[in-house]
């Protein structure tokens, strides 16, 4: 079951969308508000979001506010990404959805995140496990649901072991396998609200 349709990917982020073709996004505006007309149209119901913006941007928003795609949408998607291509502390996740609840009524979703591989491991090791910890716990209070995708889970042998996420699982709603169709169709079950037993 589909529960929701994202339209495009990282739209202000120049790997996903051309800048140069489209300086003011008003391309990008009226195709999100045909998609989202069409989508409204032959799925009434189903949630329509703005794919996940990276970086975390309330100028971005307020402009596809003032160019009308918002008025198609019932949801808008965050990407972050801490201390790597974004380059903001790892605690500044209730900052950044704040800065686009500022500018919009609309549920926030984050729909994508990573931790930080460039980082030199050992400077962040010892507080791995409490930082991650703080973190989730953050996010858990602002977010509607958490819910963690693992397709490792799904192997016999696996335990949540790494620091980082034996820290984070308290903070997780849902921890689910994400390795099949089937662990797929269980997280479309798990975002609508239905019972998984």
């Amino acid at each position: 079951m589909i529960e929701a349709a994202m339209i495009w990917n990282e739209p202000n982020n120049k790997s996903h969308w051309d800048p140069e073709l489209d300086p003011d996004w008003s391309r990008f505006a009226r195709m999100g508000r045909i998609a989202g007309a069409a989508i409204g149209a032959e799925a009434p119901g189903l949630t329509r979001l703005l794919g996940g913006i990276s970086p975390i941007d309330p100028n971005f928003v307020s402009n596809m506010i003032g160019q009308g795609l918002f008025d198609e949408l019932d949801a808008v998607a965050v990407h972050g990404f801490p201390l790597d291509w974004n380059l903001w502390p790892i605690d500044g996740w209730p900052q950044k959805i704040e800065e686009i609840t500022a500018v919009t009524d609309l549920p926030v979703w984050v729909s994508e995140v990573g931790a930080p591989h460039l980082v030199d491991p050992s400077k962040l090791l010892e507080s791995a496990g409490r930082l991650y910890g703080d973190q989730m716990e953050r996010l858990h209070r602002v977010a509607y649901k958490v819910v963690w995708v693992n397709p490792l889970k799904s192997s016999p042998n696996f335990a949540p072991l790494a620091r980082g996420m034996a820290a984070a699982l308290p903070h997780v709603d849902d921890f689910v396998e994400g390795h099949n169709l089937a662990s797929l169709e269980q997280l479309a079950r798990v975002v609508s609200g239905e019972s998984t037993s």
